[in-house]
């Protein structure tokens, strides 16, 4: 008789780029030891290592599967899981798991969105700006503009000495980015609502503009909207000077899949179960 499965499990990924709800990591961790209770997925990229939304010892019960909605666009990503038991301590003895085999989100469209609400996603392109240009497009100025990479710095005079002692932080991300979108219906309304709602906002780069990350989450203080009409068609321009900030570690509060896509698949438990071969299924959204 063999012995349980207590190693971590190698994470098996696949990429969508299609827009429901925006180019997005699936994650399965299979098989799961039976004695796993929460697990931790990670995305390494570019020589970093960041926990994935809402993966942070998040409860397990068997086989799971989780989504990356902020993966990187137009890089290799990998991914790494480490499971641990009901006493917080790690199953096994092999530490994280090996990597996945790297996936690669082949969207040349940049995308803004909500980092904790993906079904807020809007694809934009990155242009130079003129009227008439896309349904969101976000202008390339960033990329030449003066900004700013500030340090917070202590200067302190020592006695009998004519030099100063100085202490610093860690130089910051850039500020002050000029930010220029331009929309035009329905697009308005949803960046209306998006601006409304998120924060920070993220953009998420393929081609990697000068002054911004491929993972740039952005504060917006103050956004100005003015529209015009190019060719009898109102064009809504946002312009904005951005902050580029650390993100922060809420879980994906709305979930593209919720209790009424359920409900709408099967009006029982009992129905569930015929329409889905597993629970891992079921979380997935695939039909038996």
């Amino acid at each position: 008789m063999s012995a349980p499965l207590t190693w971590p499990p190698t994470p098996t990924v696949t990429g969508y780029v299609d827009s429901s709800p925006c180019p997005r990591v699936e994650i399965v961790l299979s098989p799961m030891p039976a004695t796993a209770r929460t697990a931790t997925v990670w995305r390494q990229t570019g020589g970093k290592r960041t926990v994935v939304r809402g993966a942070l010892a998040m409860s397990v019960a068997g086989d799971a599967v989780i989504t990356d909605y902020e993966a990187p666009l137009q890089q290799p990503v990998v991914y790494l899981c480490q499971t641990y038991d009901a006493t917080g301590a790690p199953t096994g003895t092999t530490g994280i798991s090996a990597p996945s085999n790297p996936v690669t989100l082949k969207e040349p469209r940049a995308w803004l969105q909500d980092p904790i609400d993906p079904s807020t996603s809007l694809p934009v392109a990155l242009v130079r700006p003129t009227p008439d240009r896309g349904t969101v497009a976000v202008s390339r100025r960033a990329s030449y503009a003066t900004i700013n990479h500030t340090q917070a710095v202590t200067v302190t005079e020592v006695f009998g000495s004519d030099f100063p002692v100085a202490s610093g932080g860690m130089r910051q991300q850039p500020d002050s980015i000029p930010i220029e979108i331009r929309t035009t219906d329905p697009a308005t309304s949803a960046l209306r609502n998006l601006i409304a709602q998120a924060f920070p906002v993220l953009l998420r780069t393929g081609t990697r503009l000068a002054q911004l990350p491929p993972l740039a989450y952005l504060v917006l203080p103050t956004v100005t909207e003015r529209t015009i009409l190019f060719a009898d068609a109102p064009v809504t321009i946002w312009t904005a000077t951005a902050q580029a900030v650390r993100p922060n570690t809420s879980p994906v509060l709305v979930p593209p899949r919720t209790l009424n896509d359920l409900t709408d698949d099967a009006a029982t438990l009992g129905g569930l179960g015929s329409k889905y071969a597993s629970m891992l299924d079921l979380d997935r959204g695939i039909l038996a």
